[in-house]
């Protein structure tokens, strides 16, 4: 299996699998880690879950909606298209992920911690990162929300891990935790943690629609890290929910010019765009969020209002009719069969 690894932009704590052996790690749950052996037993769970053929087997059976994404949905009160950049968006806000069972996650588990030994760590490790996910549901039951939907999480599984630790793999248990290794490796991350608190609070006020609330967080996070990405991006989220889209609109050009090899903020900048007619500027982001994401109906969607924003009604119905080859239900389609038909595109 060609196993690849990537730590997420992302601040809640969560792990992902996806099919062909692709794993994710949040930025969130690598800065709550504190050695090797931890982050050797997330990963050895999340094998266990592709070894397994979890992955393969739940796919396209969850839509897990990030808590993050939770204003996008929202469109500018003044806008011309407010109702369906909502459609829009929110086809986009999802992500497609495996959302696994207990009987699952004991799998996963007991491989990992196999993998974990056989990888030269102690098997309290795998004990160590059940304990941190206890922990924080209990001081901070929001920020594992998403995971435990997609990862059920009991004190029963930091249990058994124990246990296997005391006995099967007793003799690991003098094993390196290469926790010195592990935080100069990680010491860029950890320095902007104060920027990832800020934004996990800024993303759970924002989920209670609390946005002012959320918008303080966002601005603190900010001011202690000026340049970073998920801070810009979900600062005009906040914005952009409490219908201040020409507010929000720097933070996500800014996020764009950060990290211009990452899709979010170029689709983000474009319903901005869209909001405060600019249906040219819209196109263009959505243009590059589809060259770098492609396949998203709601961008095609999107690309036909931008197009008929424009004037230029022949490539919208294009647009609107590759829509509805995509996805004939809800309600983008139903306003896109209605204006294929008062075009007379469509009967």
């Amino acid at each position: 299996m060609p196993f690849s690894y990537r730590v997420l932009n992302a601040n809640y704590v969560n792990a992902y699998t996806f099919p062909g052996g692709a794993m994710g790690v949040t930025r969130g749950i690598m800065a709550e880690l504190n050695n090797e052996a931890e982050l050797a037993a997330l990963l050895g769970h999340e094998m266990g879950h592709v070894n397994a053929r979890h992955a393969a087997q739940r796919q396209g059976q969850a839509m897990v909606v990030q808590v993050a994404v939770a204003g996008i949905n929202v469109a500018a009160q003044d806008s011309q298209w407010g109702q369906l950049l909502g459609l829009g968006s929110q086809i986009g806000a999802s992500a497609l992920l495996s959302s696994y069972s207990r009987d699952h996650e004991r799998e996963a588990d007991a491989l990992g911690q196999e993998y974990l030994v056989r990888a030269g760590y102690p098997a309290q490790g795998m004990t160590a990162l059940h304990q941190m996910l206890v922990n924080e549901e209990k001081a901070q039951p929001s920020l594992l929300s998403t995971m435990f939907s997609s990862h059920p999480m009991n004190t029963e599984r930091r249990n058994t891990a124990a246990q296997l630790a005391a006995t099967r793999y007793a003799s690991s248990a003098k094993a390196p935790l290469q926790r010195e290794r592990f935080m100069d490796s990680t010491a860029s991350l950890r320095r902007i943690k104060p920027t990832i608190n800020a934004c996990q609070n800024g993303e759970t006020a924002m989920a209670s629609k609390a946005f002012a609330q959320a918008q303080g967080q966002f601005e603190s996070a900010l001011k202690s890290s000026p340049r970073d990405y998920a801070a810009h991006v979900r600062m005009a989220q906040c914005l952009q929910a409490q219908g201040k889209s020409s507010q929000a609109r720097p933070f996500a050009e800014q996020a764009q010019a950060i990290y211009p090899q990452e899709a979010q903020a170029h689709k983000l900048s474009a319903v901005l765009a869209l909001s405060l007619r600019d249906p040219a500027a819209a196109l263009e982001g959505l243009e590059r969020y589809d060259r770098q994401l492609p396949g998203d109906p709601g961008t095609t969607f999107l690309k036909g209002v931008s197009l008929e924003g424009m004037g230029r009604r022949q490539q919208a119905a294009q647009h609107y009719a590759q829509y509805l080859r995509l996805t004939q239900q809800g309600e983008a389609a139903q306003f896109a069969a209605n204006r294929l038909q008062a075009w007379g595109v469509a009967r």
